[in-house]
C-alpha cells in the first residue's frame, strides 16, 4: 500500500483464485480508499495476476515515483506462460518472463517505465525457493518469490526474493536494457 499525494490510500492486491481473477480479467486489482481503509473501490489493474509463492512490492520512492515489483505470470501456470512485452534500448519491444519492475510518475495512473528485473545476458540456471533453480537472462528473471524492499539512504533499492537479493537505483530503472534481437 502507498499514501497518494491527495491523501487517498492505494494497493495493489494478489487475488489468488482463478474465480476472483476472472472479476478482474486475470489482472491484479487495484484498490483505492479515500477514508484511510474504511471503504474501498476496486478496478483492474494493468498488472498481470499473481499467484501463491508470488507477492509483489508497492513503494513510493524518495524521488518522488511509485514502484511496483511483480511478475509478468502467475507461479502455478508458469508452462503456460504469456509474459510481457518490455522496450530496447534500441527501440524494439521483445517478450519477457518473471520478476519486472513498474515506474509510476503520477500516483499510478500511468506507469511508462517497465523493466525486468534481472542482470542480463546469456541465460544461466541460479537457484530459488525451495531448493528449484530458474533461468536468468536478457528475457527471463526469477519466476517467484515472497518480495520485500526499502530504499537505503544512498538512494539504492534493495529488493529481496525467497531466496536472493537486488540492488538498483532510479536510474537504473529508467534505462532501457540492450537485448538483442
Amino acid at each position: 500500500m502507498v499514501q497518494l499525494k491527495d491523501g487517498r490510500i492505494m494497493a495493489i492486491s494478489r487475488l489468488d483464485k482463478p474465480e476472483d481473477q476472472a472479476k478482474f480479467s486475470q489482472q491484479d486489482a487495484r484498490q483505492s480508499s479515500a477514508d484511510l481503509g474504511k471503504t474501498w473501490s476496486y478496478e483492474e489493474s494493468e498488472f498481470p495476476a499473481i499467484s501463491s509463492v508470488q507477492r509483489h512490492v508497492l513503494m513510493r520512492l524518495h524521488e518522488g515515483p511509485l514502484l511496483l515489483c511483480s511478475f509478468t505470470d502467475q507461479r502455478r501456470d508458469w508452462d503456460k506462460r504469456v509474459g510481457m512485452d518490455f522496450k530496447a534500448a534500441d527501440g524494439h519491444e521483445f517478450k519477457g518472463f518473471g520478476l519486472f519492475a513498474a515506474l509510476s510518475f503520477d500516483d499510478g495512473k500511468t506507469w511508462p517505465f517497465k523493466k525486468l528485473v534481472t542482470p542480463g545476458g546469456p541465460g544461466r540456471d541460479v537457484p530459488s525457493i525451495d531448493r528449484n533453480h530458474f533461468p536468468i537472462s536478457d528475457t527471463e528473471a526469477e519466476s517467484c518469490g515472497y518480495m520485500a524492499a526499502t530504499q537505503t539512504r544512498d538512494g539504492n533499492v534493495q529488493l529481496i526474493s525467497s531466496k536472493n537479493h537486488y540492488v538498483f537505483n532510479l536510474a537504473w530503472l529508467k534505462e532501457l536494457p540492450a537485448v538483442a534481437k
